[in-house]
């Protein structure tokens, strides 16, 4: 989006220079969550890739990750080892990960110094909420006891930066 401020219509040029004439900038990114694998770590069908089998689903699937549960925000209880030498029954990207929502203003203001010669100030605010963007949790099962799931289910970093705020001259000719 880029919206042009309306010019002041005044007859002092300073309120005028300064106050009118702005540019104000946004762009918005809202995406859905990015899909998550759940494989386990051991290799119970015994076909010498560990890593890459899936489990059984026996309950519900359920996958609660926002920036107040990072932790334990994919429930255990709905997934059980397959039998011995056999492939379980669940298929992929079954769970969807948090969603990315951003949003970065910038205000532009063109300052005029000749016939082809103008000053531009520039603030810009990237992530200017300041909204945690959290990655996806690890979907690696390495053991089914819930009092010892190591990472399962931790969302452990962000995929994108805090607030930046940046202020800068532009001399365009």
């Amino acid at each position: 989006m880029i919206y042009e401020l309306p010019t002041l219509q005044s007859r002092n040029w300073l309120v005028k220079g300064v106050l009118g004439g702005w540019q104000l900038n946004n762009i918005t990114t809202l995406q859905s969550g990015k899909p998550i694998n759940v494989t386990m770590a051991a290799d119970i069908a015994s076909i010498s890739r560990a890593g890459n089998q899936r489990p059984d689903i026996v309950g519900a699937l359920h996958a609660d990750c926002n920036s107040s549960h990072i932790n334990n925000c994919i429930d255990i209880s709905a997934f059980a080892p397959p039998a011995a030498f056999s492939l379980g029954n669940g298929g992929r990207n079954k769970l969807v990960g948090p969603a990315y929502l951003n949003t970065d203003f910038s205000l532009f203001k063109s300052f005029p110094i000749h016939e082809s010669l103008k000053l531009q100030f520039r603030a810009e605010f990237f992530n200017a909420f300041n909204r945690p963007q959290l990655g996806t949790p690890d979907g690696t099962i390495t053991s089914f006891d819930p009092t010892n799931l190591g990472s399962f289910g931790n969302i452990t970093y962000t995929v994108a930066d805090n607030r930046d705020v940046q202020f800068g001259l532009k001399l365009v000719f």
